[in-house]
């Protein structure tokens, strides 16, 4: 939803010739939570005992960039790999069973609007040619696997300010050009998040431990050379979890964790609510999400009676300074692992770390003004009921 892609966890691995007896994930959201589904259900790991912590006393993590009142489920993108990826996830969202990922409402489908200013439309055109060519192929040896490219006949350019607000239904139009792709949907974040904990919990039974309101304060290492991960110690009690394999799966805190070389960095982006009616909800329910590239500005259809306008575009940093000493020896070089004599104690890296609780900064608070004043302008005035920096690690 970024000009950037997300990548919100990475993975450091003891070597091992059979199942890990200890696995310690780090992070209970998205990542965390989807790989412990994946290794329940995978029998080589029958016999792992799994724990998950987490730094947050609730779970859902309320600070975590997983939980919100929704995200854009789309194929929408300019990188060929990462549409194709998302495709192939279509599917586990379309079906509404209660017992699966769209159902008891986690997941809707009104499409996406993807519009432009005018001179900035090279990431809409190649979007654009993604979706096509995937729906064009959809019964193609080039789609394979995909498990559904999309319905072509549901994807339609977009000319002009005319054509934009037939697609979007919106008072206003922001945007010169675009597309619409009434295959895309969004789904409720907190409710999916929360529903892959309860899988968790129920699947997992006695092999898996939650463990809620444990920060971790960093990684465990092997002996000095080497770059195996062997756990976490927790802050504040500095108790040690040992582990035969650890997971990082902590988003937006993993590069201070584990020194990332700045291949990934921590990002804020400026969300905002306004309360709406009832009748306002209702007409609202059925629209498509809006995003302007051009300017990140972007709305999804409401729920609970509140409108989210959000931007994502460069984002926030909110740098502080770590001790090097405490994210070696897991630094990877491009010459490879980092040993012991790469660099002095006394060195200290300047990472952006989420500061979480926070309102948004007024510049962000205009920004989202006058897209509320462009798409719906009766609404601009509306004071804000909640702000928030949601934190990414965008890569």
């Amino acid at each position: 939803m970024s000009p950037t892609n997300h990548s919100p966890s990475s993975t450091t691995t003891t070597t091992t010739n059979s199942a890990p007896k200890h696995i310690l994930i780090i992070g209970a959201g998205e990542f965390g939570l989807s790989t412990t589904l994946s290794l329940l259900s995978n029998a080589a790991y029958k016999t792992s005992h799994i724990t998950i912590v987490d730094s947050s006393p609730s779970l859902p993590n309320p600070s975590g960039s997983s939980v919100d009142a929704n995200r854009i489920v789309r194929a929408d993108y300019a990188c060929a790999a990462y549409s194709k990826l998302a495709l192939q996830v279509q599917p586990l969202w379309r079906d509404t069973a209660p017992h699966a990922w769209g159902g008891e409402g986690r997941y809707h489908e009104p499409g996406f609007v993807l519009t432009a200013d005018r001179g900035h439309g090279a990431y809409v055109q190649r979007s654009l040619e993604n979706v096509r060519a995937f729906a064009a192929a959809e019964d193609s040896a080039l789609n394979s696997g995909v498990g559904g490219g999309g319905d072509a006949a549901k994807i339609v350019e977009l000319h002009g300010h005319d054509e934009i607000q037939r697609a979007t239904r919106y008072e206003g139009v922001s945007g010169d050009h675009g597309y619409a792709n009434f295959n895309s949907g969004w789904a409720d974040a907190e409710a999916c998040v929360a529903y892959a904990l309860r899988r968790v919990r129920a699947e997992g039974g006695e092999r898996v431990t939650v463990r809620s309101g444990a920060q971790v304060e960093r990684l465990l290492f092997s002996p000095e050379g080497e770059a195996s991960v062997t756990g976490a110690e927790l802050k504040d009690s500095g108790e040690q979890i040992h582990a035969d394999l650890t997971i990082l799966a902590a988003g937006a805190w993993s590069p201070s964790l584990v020194d990332l070389q700045g291949r990934c960095l921590a990002t804020g982006q400026a969300v905002a609510f306004v309360d709406i009616t009832q009748e306002e909800q209702d007409a609202m329910a059925d629209r498509p999400t809006v995003m302007n590239w051009s300017k990140g500005m972007f709305i999804i259809p409401p729920r609970d009676r509140k409108l989210k306008i959000a931007r994502h575009g460069f984002g926030y940093r909110n740098l502080v300074k770590i001790p090097r000493k405490k994210l070696r020896p897991g630094s990877t070089l491009s010459n490879g692992p980092v040993k012991g004599d790469d660099h002095h104690d006394d060195e200290v890296l300047e990472v952006s770390v989420p500061e979480v609780g926070v309102p948004i900064p007024l510049e962000a608070e205009d920004a989202i003004r006058e897209a509320m004043a462009t798409l719906v302008p009766h609404m601009k005035d509306r004071p804000f009921t909640r702000t928030r920096i949601c934190w990414y690690c965008d890569t």
